[in-house]
C-alpha cells in the first residue's frame, strides 16, 4: 500500500536533455542500473520494484547535464570553486552536504542527537552544511493553526508562517552545536543565497549564490540552512519569503549540494533500509543495496516518501552523489 504524497514545489525548469545513461560506482558499492527513460510520464524500468521507499545508504548517481543556463536551464549562480576563485584553488576538506527530516528534529533530544552526529562527521575532516526540515509535525500544525483563522489564509502570509517553522530548527541545531564548542550559524534559505520564482507555496529555485556560504565555511563555521524556503527573485528589494512544497527540504539539500560541489549530498531520515515493499506490511519485502534515479523516482510517484521526485530530478541533472541514511543509527 503507497502513501500519499504531497504537493512538491520544485522542478527544474528545463530538464530536456537528461543523462544518457547511470555511472557505475566503482569500489566495494553497488553500481546503479543504467536508466533507460527520460523524466515525464510513465517511467518503464522498475516494474520489479514496487510498493513503498524505506532508506539504508543507498549512493545514485548519474552522468551530469553540461551547459546549464545557456539554454533556459537553472544557473547555480556562484558554485563553490568559482566562489573561491582568485583566493584559494579549493577546499582541502571534503564537504558534505546534511539534509534532516522532520524527524530527525522533533525534539530537543534528537536534535542533540543530530548535533552529536554533525560534530562527529567534521571532527572527521569534513567540511559540513546541514540542511534542516521543520520539528515533527510542526508544518501540519500551522497550517492548522491557519485554517483556525480563515477557511482561505492569504499565500504570501502563509508562506510567511510555514518558514518559521525550519527557522525553529536551524537555531536550535546551530545552538546545540555551539553547546558541543562547535563553531555553527543557522541561516534563512534567503541569507543561504537561494533564490526561487516566486510562487506562494510552490516556489521552484531559480538560483543559488553560495558566497555567503562559503565564506561561513572558510571562517571555521558549520552552516546551518532552514530548508523548504527561499527569497523571490520578482521584486528582490522586497526579500519576499516563498516555500517550495511538501518535501522541499530534500530539494534544498540536493541544489545546495550542486551549487557547492559538494562530495556529496546525505538524506537522513528515520528508518533504516530501502525494501521492495513496506517490511512492516510484507514480510517477505526484501532489502535494496542501490536503486537507479529513475527506478526511485517512478517510487516516489507512486507514493514512497523517502524522497521528493524533483529532488531525484535534480540529483539527476546534476551529478549529485546522493546517500540515504538512518539518523538513528
Amino acid at each position: 500500500m503507497a502513501l500519499p504524497v504531497g504537493a512538491s514545489g520544485f522542478a527544474w525548469k528545463a530538464l530536456n536533455r537528461l543523462p544518457s545513461a547511470a555511472e557505475r560506482i566503482s569500489g566495494s558499492r553497488s553500481t546503479v542500473i543504467p536508466a533507460a527513460a527520460g523524466i515525464g510520464g510513465e517511467l518503464s524500468r522498475s516494474k520489479h520494484i514496487v510498493g513503498l521507499l524505506w532508506s539504508v545508504k543507498p549512493i545514485l548517481r548519474a552522468r551530469r547535464a553540461k551547459d546549464i543556463g545557456g539554454d533556459g536551464r537553472l544557473r547555480l549562480a556562484v558554485s563553490r570553486r568559482s566562489a573561491l576563485a582568485g583566493r584559494m584553488p579549493a577546499m582541502p576538506k571534503p564537504l558534505v552536504v546534511q539534509k534532516y527530516g522532520g524527524s530527525s528534529v522533533a525534539n530537543a533530544d534528537r536534535i542533540r542527537r543530530v548535533a552529536a552526529r554533525v560534530a562527529r562527521e567534521r571532527a572527521s575532516g569534513c567540511e559540513l552544511v546541514v540542511v534542516v526540515s521543520a520539528m515533527g509535525d510542526t508544518t501540519d500544525e500551522l497550517l492548522a493553526l491557519a485554517g483556525a483563522i480563515t477557511d482561505e489564509p492569504d499565500p504570501r502570509e502563509l508562506d510567511m508562517l510555514l518558514a518559521t517553522g525550519e527557522h525553529q530548527s536551524a537555531t536550535l541545531l546551530s545552538m546545540a552545536l555551539h553547546a558541543l564548542g562547535v563553531p555553527a550559524i543557522a541561516l534563512s534559505g534567503a541569507q543561504a543565497g537561494i533564490t526561487t520564482d516566486g510562487n506562494y507555496g510552490k516556489a521552484r529555485i531559480a538560483g543559488i549564490d553560495t558566497q555567503r556560504i562559503v565564506s561561513e565555511i572558510e571562517a571555521g563555521r558549520v552552516v546551518i540552512v532552514a530548508g523548504f524556503q527561499g527569497q523571490s527573485v520578482r521584486e528582490p528589494h522586497l526579500s519576499e519569503i516563498t516555500t517550495l512544497g511538501r518535501g522541499g527540504s530534500d530539494t534544498s539539500g540536493v541544489a545546495l549540494a550542486a551549487a557547492l560541489e559538494a562530495d556529496r549530498c546525505q538524506i537522513f531520515t528515520d528508518v533504516r533500509g530501502i525494501y521492495t515493499a513496506d517490511p512492516r506490511l510484507v514480510p517477505e519485502a526484501r532489502q535494496l543495496g542501490v536503486i537507479s534515479y529513475e527506478e526511485m523516482m517512478e517510487l516516489a510517484h507512486q507514493g514512497a516518501q523517502v524522497m521528493q521526485v524533483r529532488a531525484v530530478e535534480l540529483g539527476w541533472v546534476n551529478n549529485v552523489v546522493i546517500e540515504v541514511l538512518s539518523s538513528f543509527e
